[in-house]
């Protein structure tokens, strides 16, 4: 039996896609409110957010993951990205965003 990948999963591999090619941001993404809901705990910023003409209830949106680390960046995720330390520091990550910040700024 198939099994074809759910909206989560598609969006999932989109955005990891977006971040190994060494970008901040996915622009012009497709998402449901309660799907841009979830974005947002997950520690994601929703920028330029408006309705999509495509369906009703889906809104077209930048998904952006540079501000994962507003706070400070811990000094071994800074050395990481920097290529110091080979060892990933993933008890320095708490969420998808910050994982997301994390390859992009290595992969850059």
């Amino acid at each position: 039996m198939n099994r074809y990948p759910s909206r989560s999963e598609r969006r999932q591999a989109i955005l990891y896609s977006v971040a190994e090619r060494g970008e901040l941001s996915a622009k012009k993404m497709l998402l449901y409110l309660s799907e841009i809901q979830k974005l947002l705990k997950q520690g994601f910023c929703i920028l330029d957010m408006e309705p999509s003409k495509v369906s009703y209830g889906l809104f077209r949106v930048t998904i952006d993951w540079s501000h994962a680390y507003d706070e400070g960046m811990p000094h071994m995720v800074y050395n990481y990205i920097h290529h110091t330390i080979n060892s990933y520091p993933k008890n320095f990550v708490s969420n998808m965003a910050q994982e997301l910040y994390i390859i992009a700024r290595r992969a850059s």
